[in-house]
């Protein structure tokens, strides 16, 4: 393994903590699959079976939901790394993949498959606790949403909207979604949303096209609150 592989290593938040000889050990007793994509490559698909970890290490990725209603379409873009993909559907009810994870440039991705993962929870502490912070923080962040109630104005009806249907908030999104539809779920008219809409367009904040919401800069949108 080259130096600049196993410094990658280091840096990923599952295996902060532990030592060099440890994870010298680890990197001798544990697969790590390492994979190289290109600009549209696609890493797993919303539905797929989540019977990995994945950690993408580098490159810009487009994330992609349909939700279950088949009301909206959600890409959001951004560059974070490393980026792990949705480690909370590992276990429970619902192993699949939420979202279609792919790339818009090259970048890099890091795999362990789930039995192996359950050794590394096993045998090693540190280990296990990163995993039990990451589902944790995951777990209140969505508790914090879901107990936020109902805003009282249209405008923060959109923002609890976007913040509850989007993985980062810093980088760009477009949803594709029917005025309509958007008025539905959020609980208001569609007259009060068009404007709502309107007014961020004029101050920069989004583009507006028929059937399509583009947000160029999330946290110039989210800082409004």
């Amino acid at each position: 393994m080259s130096i600049s592989m196993f410094e990658r290593l280091q840096g990923l938040p599952l295996l902060m903590g532990l030592s060099v000889n440890e994870l010298m050990t680890i990197v001798e007793e544990v697969n790590f699959a390492f994979d190289k994509y290109y600009d549209g490559d696609t890493i797993v698909n919303q539905g797929d079976r989540c019977d990995k970890i994945i950690y993408v290490l580098r490159g810009k990725i487009c994330a992609y939901r349909r939700d279950d209603h088949h009301q909206f379409h959600i890409y959001e873009y951004f560059d974070k790394a490393p980026h792990l993909i949705e480690p909370q559907n590992l276990w429970g009810m619902q192993q699949r993949f939420e979202r279609t994870y792919s790339f818009t440039d090259e970048g890099n991705t890091c795999c362990i498959d789930k039995r192996q993962l359950n050794y590394l929870l096993s045998n090693y502490e540190i280990v296990k606790t990163n995993f039990i912070n990451l589902i944790c923080n995951k777990l209140q962040t969505t508790s914090k949403l879901l107990n936020e109630g109902v805003p009282p104005t249209t405008e923060q009806r959109l923002l609890q909207f976007l913040r509850n249907n989007k993985i980062c908030h810093n980088g760009s999104t477009s949803i594709k979604i029917k005025m309509e539809n958007l008025a539905s779920i959020i609980s208001d008219t569609r007259l009060n949303v068009s404007k709502v809409l309107n007014d961020w367009q004029s101050r920069g904040l989004i583009e507006l096209q028929r059937g399509c919401i583009t947000i160029t800069d999330d946290t110039m949108l989210f800082n409004l609150q």
